[in-house]
């Protein structure tokens, strides 16, 4: 089985809270700013959870596992340990 999460921010939700400190800078510029990444997971940006499974044979007890293992890591990073309730949103 194989699990693909992605995690977008609203672009138009990212600009206004971000522009004032980055309207100067050029996309280059941007995709090389570690700093912008920071601030960007510091902030309450809306987000979209993509996720795609890719397998012959699925049961939902299985792909809720493979979920929350995946997940669940990332959203440790976002926003500390105790993500189970986030999850089961």
């Amino acid at each position: 089985m194989s699990l693909y999460v992605g995690v977008y921010a609203d672009g138009n939700d990212l600009k206004q809270q971000l522009k004032e400190k980055y309207n100067k800078f050029s996309a280059s510029e941007l995709k090389a700013n570690a700093e912008l990444i920071n601030d960007t997971l510091e902030r309450d940006i809306q987000m979209t959870v993509r996720l795609q499974i890719v397998y012959g044979r699925l049961s939902i007890g299985s792909v809720r596992s493979a979920f929350e293992k995946s997940v669940g890591s990332r959203l440790q990073k976002f926003g500390g340990k105790d993500t189970k309730e986030l999850l089961q949103r």
